[in-house]
């Protein structure tokens, strides 16, 4: 799991995030950076706790503010997973997997990938936090 770049892509189901505020001229910029469905997939509960709002396949332009709320999910999501408590791993996913046997499924991949999880969190918070230092919104767009 990894964040990607546009040439690196090789299929269409992906996360955009576009620095900037989205202003249309249609998708797949060259300075965005992309995440699988299945990478965002372990970010979704950490940006659905940031920005109740959030919802898969739309597009939000998210202020600086907002980003940082995310990011501090995104942190409170990695100690949960380096200091494997489990049970706070549980109740903080189930903001976005709501159905008991989704969840259970969705805890064992985080269990089984933890440090894969970690890297790609890190490597997400970084570039977010990067990109703030230049702009005041990003754009997540759901492709």
């Amino acid at each position: 799991m990894k964040l990607f770049k546009l040439h690196e892509l090789e299929a269409l189901n992906y996360i955009e995030l576009f620095p900037g505020q989205y202003t249309g001229g249609g998708y797949m910029k060259i300075e965005s950076i992309y995440l699988t469905d299945d990478a965002f997939s372990f970010i979704a509960p950490a940006v659905k706790r940031g920005f109740e709002q959030y919802e898969p396949f739309n597009f939000f332009v998210l202020d600086k503010s907002c980003w940082i709320l995310i990011m501090n999910e995104v942190e409170k999501l990695n100690e949960y997973l380096i200091t494997d408590q489990d049970d706070k791993l549980d109740e903080y996913i189930s903001i976005f997997y709501k159905e008991r046997k989704l969840r259970d499924c969705k805890l064992a991949e985080y269990r089984t990938i933890r440090q894969e999880i970690v890297s790609l969190l890190k490597d997400f918070h970084e570039w977010i936090a990067s990109q703030l230092e230049d702009v005041k919104f990003i754009t997540l767009i759901g492709i």
